[in-house]
């Protein structure tokens, strides 16, 4: 349990996060050890802990001993007592958490499990919706879980086996159920017309991806820049490589360069 600890005379300290920052001291073996004060200078949770980490909306994640780690709150009220081997971050009213089978799950901001350990992976909540992973039939598939806790999208249409961060508010993603990519909003609509895939490099920005045509390596012969709508905006040879270095700028135009490259290995075992 957590005890007090003597005075020290040098100290480490983060900016003060939602009225509280992280201290740091070292004990007489030189190892870091860590605490908690709130923005009066008190000792919320006193320097014995092995990290503390802050997670955001105001909640941290302690260890005691260095391998297990527990909830926090700015205040010093420990939330949870279960001992997770790893906290994501807080957002949306959710907290990422991982138990000793290595199966991940949701904590709301009580502390509470509102969705139990059955993903492999579980995202950081954006915007109402988070990526999640698991395994089926040896198969990592990829979907998306709502604040509502629920995923029917879990279904054959919104099984994936590759998602990209979503941009402007879509997203590429790779169906299990079919070649190449499609686009989708928010709302795991798909934008891009049934039936049209693409292998997709790149996003751009404002609605813009670099894409080659999901047929075999030795016959792509070109890289095109598409728009959400499947439109095709630009062609360039395939052995010149369109870098999105530079990506859309405020006035809508899009910047680009182009540099002799070798052509990636597999696109079909590397849509972005």
């Amino acid at each position: 349990e957590l005890v007090e600890v003597p005075p020290f005379d040098s100290v480490q300290m983060t900016t003060f996060l939602d009225g509280a920052a992280i201290v740091e001291r070292e004990d007489e073996e030189g190892h870091s050890l860590f605490g908690l004060i709130n923005n009066h200078g008190d000792f919320v949770i006193p320097t014995n802990c092995r990290y503390i980490e802050y997670l955001g909306e105001g909640l941290f994640s302690v260890s005691l001993d260095g391998i297990d780690c527990d909830v926090y709150d700015s205040k010093g009220n420990r939330l949870t007592n279960e001992g997770y081997i790893e906290l994501g971050d807080a957002a949306d009213g959710f907290v990422p958490f991982k138990t000793d089978d290595l199966l991940m799950g949701y904590l709301d901001y009580k502390g509470n499990v509102v969705f139990p350990a059955k993903f492999t992976t579980a995202y950081r909540f954006d915007d109402g919706i988070a990526k999640v992973e698991l395994y089926s039939r040896n198969i990592l598939l990829t979907t998306y879980i709502d604040t509502n806790l629920n995923y029917p999208m879990l279904s054959e249409q919104h099984v994936y086996t590759h998602i990209s961060e979503f941009t402007d508010g879509f997203a590429t993603v790779c169906p299990f159920s079919q070649k190449g990519s499609i686009i989708i909003d928010r709302n795991l609509k798909q934008v891009s017309p049934v039936g049209k895939g693409y292998y997709i490099y790149e996003t751009l920005g404002q609605g813009m991806y670099v894409c080659t045509d999901p047929v075999p390596k030795d016959k792509v012969d070109e890289y095109f820049i598409l728009d959400v709508k499947i439109n095709r905006q630009m062609s360039v040879p395939y052995n010149l490589l369109v870098l999105a270095t530079s990506t859309t700028t405020d006035s809508g135009l899009i910047a680009l360069s182009s540099n002799r490259y070798s052509p990636p290995s597999s696109p079909s075992t590397a849509p972005h």
